[in-house]
This record gives C-alpha cells, sequence and structure tokens, in this order.
C-alpha cells in the first residue's frame, strides 16, 4: 500500500515472524528484540535470509540511526512499549516514513471466557499490569488520522500448540509457581 521500501525495522520481533515476511522484498530488515530467547529462535528462523539482520535491542533504545527507517512494523507487541518508546521510535523514523502495527483479535466469546478466568490470578494479572502499559495510539502517532485495515485470519491449533502459545508470554506463570496449575486448568 506504501510502496516499495529499503530499509525496515520489526520492533520487538520475537522469534521474526514479520522480519522473515519483509526480508525478502527490502534490502534491510533489522529485527529489534531485548529478549535473547527470542533472538535465538528468530536467528534459527531467519537463517539465510540476507537482508535480516538481528539486534538486541528494545523499542526505547533500538541503537538505530536518526531517521534511518522508511517502515517501522510492530507485531502485537505495541501494547508492551513504556512512554520512552515513542520518543525513540520517531526518532528513527525516515520523514515520510510509514508505521505499521499488527495484531490479532480473538473471538469475542473466546476472549470474554478465557480473560475472565484468567483475571483471577492475582499473579497473572500483576504481571499483566507491568507489562502492558498499553499506550494509546496517540503517544506514537499524535492526532493524525489512522488508516486502520482489517485482514480475517483463521488459525487451527491442537491444544499443545494453543497451551504452548500461552505459556510464552512474558506475563505466564512458570512450572512450579504458585498460580502455574491453576492457569493450566484455565487455558
Amino acid at each position: 500500500r506504501i510502496g516499495p521500501v529499503n530499509s525496515v525495522a520489526d520492533i520487538g520481533a520475537g522469534t521474526g515472524q514479520l522480519t522473515r515476511l519483509f526480508a525478502p522484498h527490502c534490502r534491510q530488515v533489522i529485527a529489534i528484540e531485548p529478549d535473547p530467547a527470542m533472538r535465538t529462535v528468530a536467528g534459527e528462523s531467519l537463517a539465510g535470509l540476507t537482508s535480516a539482520h538481528i539486534v538486541a535491542g528494545s523499542a526505547e533504545q533500538t541503537s538505530l540511526a536518526s531517521a534511518s527507517i522508511e517502515l517501522l512494523v510492530i507485531g502485537n507487541a505495541f501494547h508492551r512499549f513504556p512512554a520512552g518508546a515513542c520518543d525513540e521510535l520517531r526518532r528513527v523514523l525516515a520523514p515520510q516514513g510509514h508505521v505499521a502495527l499488527f495484531h490479532y483479535v480473538l473471538p469475542t466469546p473466546l476472549t470474554d471466557m478465557l480473560f475472565s478466568k484468567l483475571a483471577t490470578l492475582e499473579g497473572l494479572s500483576s504481571r499483566t499490569r507491568t507489562a502492558w502499559p498499553r499506550l494509546p495510539l496517540s503517544a506514537l502517532f499524535g492526532h493524525i488520522k489512522l488508516e486502520s485495515i482489517t485482514m480475517e485470519q483463521e488459525i487451527t491449533q491442537d491444544w499443545d500448540a494453543y497451551f504452548s502459545s500461552a505459556c510464552s508470554g512474558i506475563e505466564a506463570p512458570e512450572p512450579g509457581e504458585a498460580e502455574y496449575d491453576r492457569f493450566a486448568e484455565i487455558n
């Protein structure tokens, strides 16, 4: 929709899913990820993509040059960014650059049922409040008109894949923690 770009930064890249999608189409895609384990997985999944580079950093400290990135992509991570991230992202974005936020929405009945049960786990709720500053989009974009595109997608997972995904969230209790067994029962 925006035409070709040469430089993309995937902020909060995780395992590199978005980086992998953009790498074949751009000269340079930089995956910025703070978690060493996620960077390791990203390194394995991005092996052989010469335009993809993984960098230890965070949304608030990318180590990218000022005005160097034509397109910032953020996949289901903006809700975790602290306020300082917005200043950093504006700093690295080139004039006339673009930002694309990607997120998923679970079906409402499932979301309502699951999150009402998860809210009973005080440790998980406390970690979620800490991990999700939930910046308003205006913190990054100001009060300009935003374009929103919705694309429906369907995913089918078996229970093991779903539960593994739920456990991979940074706010999920770890095995051995007090709430882990209740968390496993709810999921």
